[in-house]
């Protein structure tokens, strides 16, 4: 995921020299994820978990192999970034609400939030190696070897799925209703319960529009540091160091007593942060403050996650993950924004705009639940 998402965002770039069109090309995952997200949620208490995610790798396998073919061959042109992306999203918009609901199956829940963190470990953690890799390709050789390196990942990444035999049984009462009303039952079991309502708006800030810098940081690069595509992999990187380093100290306590309070403190210390970037012209300085910005943004989604599945019934868990990864799905909508404040203002304003936004997200939504930073 990170190798594309950097050759991807590379590509575009070079292409077309707009930092617009980069918040386009990213923007056009939003529609796969609003609606895969939401049906996703409803299948995991439906049908085997395991089979759904299966079927959403092999999709993804076989647009990493396409995509392969067009760049090697040097046949590239815009639309097929824009394609690919949206097929991709649509992949990732099916798989990771249905792995998110499995997890609590396979864990006790005295040890839900060290999994969790684990797994935003490997995910984010894997941005210190590959998107450095993938600089180096895009720069010695051609960026069509990392959707290949993609192809045998995903390859891999199917035999290890079929190597988990633990029982995913769907939800009986789920299977006897309709989807749609699965899905009204899930935004009213959400939105009615006061600490998961407030759970997922707080995500709103740190998730949705913080997440949004990752979109300018090839503009960041050549702009402002005046480097090139390996400087952009390796500050894609750093920011993976720092998910490793707060991911593996939430996994390492035994029992995190107050995980709405951990998320309070992360979410904030997210946003500013984000707005010290306004301030880096050095590529180290910026480097280190990614690491930081990681640390950050996985002790808020681990801790926020944990708190909300404590508060999720087992038989709720796949529409209750539906529900929450709308916040996620609506990323690209920072992306655009943030593309189009980098055409015009640069940049380092992109990072001063949405770290103060993501303040006034977080803290707005602390004031009118505030039984949430007491979520256990």
């Amino acid at each position: 995921m990170w190798m594309e998402q950097v050759a991807r965002n590379w590509l575009t770039w070079e292409m077309t020299g707009s930092a617009l069109q980069l918040g386009a090309v990213n923007f056009v995952r939003v529609v796969p994820s609003v609606f895969a997200g939401l049906l996703a949620g409803v299948l995991a208490d439906r049908i085997s978990k395991k089979k759904l995610i299966l079927v959403a790798q092999s999709w993804s396998l076989a647009v990493f192999m396409l995509m392969a073919l067009v760049v090697l061959s040097g046949h590239l042109v815009l639309w097929h970034l824009y394609a690919s992306t949206m097929a991709l999203s649509l992949g990732m918009s099916i798989r990771e609400p249905v792995r998110a609901a499995y997890a609590p199956a396979l864990v006790p829940k005295e040890h839900l939030i060290g999994a969790l963190s684990l797994n935003a470990t490997a995910m984010n953690g894997s941005r210190v190696f590959w998107p450095a890799v993938t600089g180096l390709l895009i720069s010695a050789i051609n960026p069509g070897y990392s959707y290949l390196m993609g192809v045998v990942f995903y390859i891999v990444l199917e035999i290890l799925t079929l190597m988990i035999h633990n029982a995913d049984a769907p939800d009986k009462n789920a299977v006897q209703g309709s989807m749609a009303g699965d899905l009204a039952n899930a935004a009213r079991f959400v939105f009615g319960h006061r600490i998961l309502s407030g759970l997922l708006m707080s995500r709103f800030g740190p998730v949705t529009i913080a997440t949004g810098f990752q979109v300018v940081i090839p503009v960041f690069a050549v702009q402002v540091l005046g480097m090139g595509a390996g400087a952009y992999g390796l500050l894609l990187s750093a920011e993976g160091l720092g998910a490793i380093i707060g991911g593996l100290t939430l996994a390492s306590r035994r029992n995190i007593q107050r995980p709405g309070m951990i998320a309070l403190a992360a979410g904030t210390a997210l946003g500013f942060l984000l707005m010290l970037g306004y301030f880096m012209t050095t590529f180290w300085g910026l480097w280190v403050l990614l690491v930081f910005i990681g640390i950050a943004q996985v002790a808020f989604n681990s801790s926020n996650n944990g708190a909300m599945f404590s508060h999720t019934p087992a038989q709720m868990r796949g529409r209750m993950v539906g529900v929450r990864n709308q916040t996620r799905a609506l990323v690209p909508v920072s992306h655009l924004g943030a593309g189009a404040l980098a055409q015009v203002a640069g940049a380092p304003a992109v990072f001063a705009a949405l770290g103060g936004l993501t303040l006034l997200v977080l803290w707005g939504v602390q004031l009118w639940r505030p039984e949430i930073r007491h979520a256990r």
